[in-house]
C-alpha cells in the first residue's frame, strides 16, 4: 500500500509494531514459571486486554476441566472477573491483575489464548509462542487472524466445546508446535523499538527537516 501511494521502497523499513524493550531479552521459561509460583504442568496463558474482557471466565473454567494443564489469567482491571475466578480455589489457576512484566509472564506460558490485536500479536510473536485465537473483531483483528492462520503461527477455536480437544491435539503434536514456534520467530520482531529509532534517527538532521523513513508493521497485517 505504501508503494502504491507513491512512496519509494528505499524510504520504507519494515520493523514491526514498536513493543517494550523487555521483549528483546532472553527469558528462560522454567525460571519464569518458578518466579510466578507455577508447577511443572503445561501452562496456558489467557489474555483479553487491559480490562480483562471477553469470555475469559468461561475459557478458564473450560480449560481447568483438563487436569493436564495449568492456567494463567490476566484479569487486568476487571475486579469482578478476578473475584469470580478466585472463588474457584483451583491450585492450577494463577490470577494476575494489571502486569508490567508481561514478557516474563508470556515466557512462562507454553500456549497463549488471546484476541489478535496488533500489539498483543506483535508481543506473542516476539516471544515465539503458539497463539490460539478465540475471537476477533471485524476489520483489523480479522485480517490479523487470516494472516496468522495462513502463516501457520496460530490456530483458531470457534466454539467453547472445541477448546479442550483443539488444545490437547495441538499439545500432543510436537512437530506442529515446533513449526508454529519457528514461524512465530520468523514473523516476530522483538527489537522493533530499537530498529525503529536506529532507522529514523540518522535521517533527522540537526534542524529536524530530513524526511524520516516510514516504519511498516510486519507482524500483523
Amino acid at each position: 500500500p505504501l508503494i502504491q501511494a507513491g512512496i519509494g521502497p528505499e524510504r520504507i523499513r519494515a520493523v514491526g509494531i514498536p513493543i517494550r524493550s523487555q521483549f528483546n531479552r532472553t527469558i528462560e521459561p522454567q525460571k519464569a514459571k518458578k518466579k510466578l509460583g507455577l508447577g511443572p504442568l503445561p501452562t496456558i496463558l489467557i489474555m483479553g486486554g487491559g480490562l480483562g474482557m471477553g469470555r475469559l471466565e468461561l475459557i478458564a473454567k473450560e480449560i481447568l476441566q483438563a487436569e493436564e494443564f495449568q492456567v494463567i489469567v490476566i484479569t487486568g482491571k476487571n475486579k469482578r472477573l478476578h473475584t469470580t475466578l478466585s472463588s474457584l480455589n483451583n491450585p492450577r489457576l494463577k490470577l494476575l491483575g494489571y502486569v508490567d512484566n508481561i514478557a516474563e509472564v508470556m515466557a512462562a506460558a507454553d500456549l497463549i489464548i488471546s484476541k489478535p490485536g496488533g500489539v498483543t500479536t506483535a508481543e506473542v510473536l516476539a516471544m515465539k509462542k503458539p497463539l490460539i485465537i478465540y475471537s476477533s473483531l471485524p476489520g483489523q483483528e480479522d485480517r490479523n487472524t487470516y494472516y496468522l492462520l495462513n502463516k501457520g503461527a496460530a490456530i483458531k477455536v470457534r466454539t467453547l466445546e472445541q477448546l479442550i480437544p483443539e488444545i490437547s491435539s495441538l499439545w500432543q503434536n510436537k512437530l506442529r508446535l515446533k513449526q508454529m514456534q519457528e514461524m512465530a520467530e520468523h514473523l516476530g520482531s522483538p527489537a522493533s523499538s530499537s530498529l525503529f529509532w536506529d532507522n529514523v534517527w540518522p535521517l533527522l538532521g540537526q534542524d529536524g527537516t530530513s524526511e524520516p523513513i516510514i516504519a511498516s508493521n510486519t507482524s500483523s497485517h
